[in-house]
């Protein structure tokens, strides 16, 4: 073994005389196994070899690269590698540990593993999607390289701050705050139960901002106009189409899918994802467990002869009622189908010189229905939310009263077709007539569920 170590000079001029990289080795016999890889593009690393309590298994680990670590910085890291091996401990084995438990590797784990196939039940597509931005887009910048472990209540905090205050050139805000925090807590969670932590520091953490839970509406007179739109966005059924899938033909039918959202009140998710398949003969349509229904179990749905109407309007163009594309595809991404509909609105109301609507979801429509289903209506809370696909409260309701109410779903929904038939179909101008048509079907929706009540 020679006397003198290495220099820089003596790193300089070490080359790859064969094949793709050549090992080189120091041989000083106080830090045996040290060496520096060269490449045949002269890259140079360092890495030192050792044995863990004289295993006969010899094991490299890289050090780093030279000029960006020094020589004398890698001599103490090897220092560091062999003293740890001495005690019986794997440094290889100690490193791959905490990279796996980096931050970025913590949440690449939960979304694979828990978001995507773990939990109580499934997770929503769009949930999964949703959860993945937040981490991408406010955790993992932040918090990059950073140990699991180190993660503290401060630190938590310090982050929901950052992202509440919206930059002009940074995506974040009051709302992605409280939803970071929500995606946080439930992470820190999942490393509770996997033993990677201990605590979650993100208890006893409340809400950034304060949240409202919206209650827009729509009024009568927004509805006939909204309706109105809604009929220019349609793609009918005209006697002799063929009704096959053509490239050139295809038109996703708008119109049908926004009136369909007011007439059933389900979720857009669920009526985007609406088979031909799904409907019976009877016209009952079966929303199946998964993609626009958060309950585990299958939602029907008695179409009303308006719904079917809508229905029969609809071209055949493959598996799905609304797809998006020729590829037969469910329609997503509703902002756009939304922005044309207040398009025309918009320039419906400017050319009459009316007022224009105050802002409103296509969520809100689904509201509106049962708001309306309530007040002009007078069904029960019980049948609406059967209606909604809403979950049942209540031990007895949720154990035992295991019933569909498929009969009361349909003279509701029934009712409320003929209420929004007549509703459409007069001015929205004349509010007498508005709400004389409503009070007619009040009293008829009314009479309908006394009835229907009397005979159970």
């Amino acid at each position: 073994m020679s006397k003198a170590g290495w220099k820089d000079p003596s790193i300089r001029a070490l080359r790859c005389e064969t094949g793709a990289c050549q090992e080189h080795f120091e041989n000083l016999r106080e830090r045996p196994g040290f060496a520096c890889r060269v490449t045949s593009n002269g890259v140079r690393s360092f890495g030192i070899y050792y044995r863990v309590n004289g295993l006969k298994t010899l094991r490299r680990i890289n050090l780093g690269r030279y000029p960006q670590i020094s020589l004398k910085d890698a001599h103490q890291r090897a220092d560091l590698v062999l003293e740890t091996a001495a005690h019986g401990k794997d440094p290889a084995a100690e490193k791959k540990q905490q990279r796996a438990n980096t931050i970025e590797a913590v949440i690449y784990t939960f979304c694979e593993v828990y978001l995507e196939h773990g939990g109580k039940r499934p997770h929503a597509p769009s949930y999964i999607k949703a959860t993945r931005r937040l981490f991408e887009r406010h955790v993992i910048p932040r918090w990059r390289g950073r140990p699991i472990s180190t993660i503290t209540r401060a630190t938590v905090s310090e982050l929901l701050g950052e992202i509440r205050i919206k930059h002009p050139n940074r995506i974040g805000g009051p709302l992605a705050a409280n939803r970071t925090l929500a995606a946080v807590r439930k992470l820190f969670n999942w490393c509770i139960q996997q033993g990677k932590l201990e605590v979650n520091p993100a208890t006893l953490i409340e809400r950034p901002s304060p949240e409202e839970p919206r209650d827009r509406t729509l009024t009568c007179e927004e509805i006939s106009m909204v309706w109105s739109q809604m009929k220019k966005l349609e793609r009918v059924v005209q006697p002799g189409d063929d009704n096959e899938l053509n490239e050139k033909k295809f038109v996703t039918p708008l119109g049908q899918f926004l009136k369909l959202l007011l007439v059933t009140g389900q979720r857009r998710t669920a009526i985007a994802h609406m088979r031909w398949q799904d409907i019976s003969d009877a016209g009952v349509w079966t929303i199946p467990a998964g993609p626009g229904m958060k309950s585990k179990h299958n939602h029907t749905v008695p179409l009303s002869s308006l719904a079917q109407e809508i229905l029969a309007n609809c071209p055949r163009q493959g598996e799905y009622i609304f797809p998006i594309s020729k590829a037969d595809r469910p329609i997503s991404g509703f902002g756009p189908f939304k922005r044309q509909l207040d398009k025309l609105v918009a320039t419906e109301q400017e050319t009459n010189k009316q007022k224009q609507i105050s802002a409103w979801t296509l969520h809100d429509l689904r509201r509106t229905a049962a708001s309306l289903m309530r007040k002009e209506l007078r069904l029960s809370t019980e049948i609406i939310g059967r209606v909604l696909g809403h979950a049942e409260k209540g031990v007895t309701e949720h154990h035992y009263l295991k019933l569909d109410l498929i009969e009361e779903k349909h003279d509701a929904l029934e009712a409320w077709g003929t209420f929004l038939t007549h509703l459409v179909s007069v001015r929205t101008t004349n509010i007498i007539d508005l709400k004389i048509k409503a009070n007619q079907l009040s009293k008829q929706g009314l009479m309908a569920f006394q009835l229907r009540n009397s005979s159970l």
